[in-house]
């Protein structure tokens, strides 16, 4: 069987294959509330879980825990909910300035060939400030979805 034949035939069942890890990022589930409904339901049906799929349900226990707090904010005072999403992008904006700086610095410093202990430093600031971001950022994430949740559309 020729090379062409032998791709064409393989190719289908390698994607067929990878379709059947369902594996999602917790931001995707939140922004997502009915892939995240599906996954519940099927971590909550599941008896024999892998280790890999255990992970994935405790992430999505986690996604469906902190969506029902969200929503229970959204819905006790909206207009409070508006402005502390308001206030949530402010500082997701501080943030990521900070974190720009942060790695020009860092940057700075490697081009000066400073220290290692000085590099490194900078460095381990960048990483900090980038999950403090990532967190702000899916926070905000979740607290949008939600409000989509109530759209008319």
């Amino acid at each position: 069987m020729s090379f062409r034949k032998t791709c064409f035939y393989l190719l289908p069942v390698a994607f067929l294959l990878s379709g059947c890890n369902k594996e999602f990022s917790y931001t995707y589930l939140i922004q997502h509330p009915d892939v995240l409904s599906q996954e519940y339901a099927d971590c909550q049906s599941a008896a024999a879980k892998s280790p890999e799929r255990v992970a994935q349900c405790e992430m999505v226990n986690n996604a469906v825990s902190n969506m029902k707090t969200v929503i229970d904010q959204a819905q006790e005072d909206p207009q409070q909910f508006g402005q502390l999403i308001l206030d949530k992008e402010a500082a997701c904006v501080q943030t990521k300035d900070a974190l720009q700086q942060a790695q020009q610095s860092a940057a700075s410093l490697k081009a000066k060939n400073a220290s290692a202990v000085e590099i490194a430093a900078a460095e381990q600031k960048v990483s900090v400030i980038e999950q403090q971001y990532r967190k702000q950022h899916d926070e905000v994430k979740l607290m949008l979805a939600v409000l989509g949740l109530n759209s008319p559309e």
